[in-house]
């Protein structure tokens, strides 16, 4: 007796890490304030990304949003202060004290697709009560790690996997 298997569906989804709420990023981007100008007076920077003004003109200056979205009141020489940017978009600034001084962060990401369509291998008839290995595979364009869900058509699933990296290949048999 043979038993055709028709897989109805190979799902991988992605698995969003969020971040913890007061957790230092690794991802810093300096500006040094000399000379009546933002050196760099444009930058372009990931979500997430700390920006720390340093001034070392030889007055008093500030970073404030042309937006009101940050401000960092009057920063006497030598004097630092940072924001971070947890949102992509254009920010310009200008310095309250003189302005002339002008500077724009671009923030850019957030950015989230989902995972591409897995590819699938394993035969699609079998005979009754043999166990027959299939194996799926697909890669998120974020690199987040993704899960696997392997419905079987005939009432029965795997369930959603333990998480995997992004292209790794999952193997699952069915009987």
């Amino acid at each position: 007796m043979q038993l055709i298997i028709t897989i109805t569906s190979v799902t991988a989804q992605q698995i969003i890490q969020t971040p913890i709420v007061n957790v230092i990023s690794p991802l810093e981007q300096n500006i040094t304030i000399v000379d009546f100008q933002y050196i760099p007076a444009n930058i372009t920077i990931s979500i997430g990304t700390k920006v720390i003004w340093t001034n070392n003109g030889p007055s008093p200056h500030t970073v404030t949003s042309d937006t009101n979205i940050f401000n960092s009141g009057n920063m006497g020489v030598g004097a630092k202060w940072n924001y971070t940017f947890n949102q992509s978009g254009s920010f310009p600034y200008h310095c309250a004290i003189h302005p002339s001084m002008l500077g724009i962060v671009i923030v850019t990401g957030g950015e989230n697709f989902p995972p591409n369509k897995p590819t699938l291998d394993g035969p699609s008839s079998v005979k009754t009560g043999i166990a027959i290995r299939y194996t799926a595979v697909t890669t998120d364009p974020e690199g987040d790690n993704i899960q696997y869900y392997f419905d079987w058509g005939d009432g029965t699933n795997t369930g959603w996997l333990s998480e995997v990296a992004s292209g790794t290949i999952s193997h699952q048999s069915h009987t």
